[in-house]
């Protein structure tokens, strides 16, 4: 089953650059995950200090509390600010 883990940061003014870089230099890392398609890195139209992380993976289950890499992730990003995990499906 195909589903979407999303983890959005908010970053402070001043550290921006630097959670984008990082979130960036995961995108190769992290998909030599089992199970897992793609990883991208979103940014806000408006507000410079806004990113979105997505993986999207392909299991036999969607984790509904996130991946041990999403979960991990989650933790680290927290020192550069305010971050909200969610995991997706598609409905039918």
């Amino acid at each position: 089953m195909v589903w979407i883990e999303e983890i959005r940061l908010r970053t402070t003014v001043n550290r921006e650059r630097e959670a984008f870089d990082y979130l960036l230099g995961l995108t190769t890392k992290i998909e030599e995950n089992c199970g897992m398609i793609s990883a991208n890195v979103y940014s806000h139209v408006l507000l410079f200090n806004d990113f979105s992380f997505r993986m999207i993976w392909d299991t036999e289950h969607p984790e509904g509390n996130g991946s041990d890499a999403g979960n991990k992730l989650k933790e680290k990003l927290k020192r550069f600010g305010l971050v909200d995990h969610s995991t997706w499906t598609i409905r039918k």
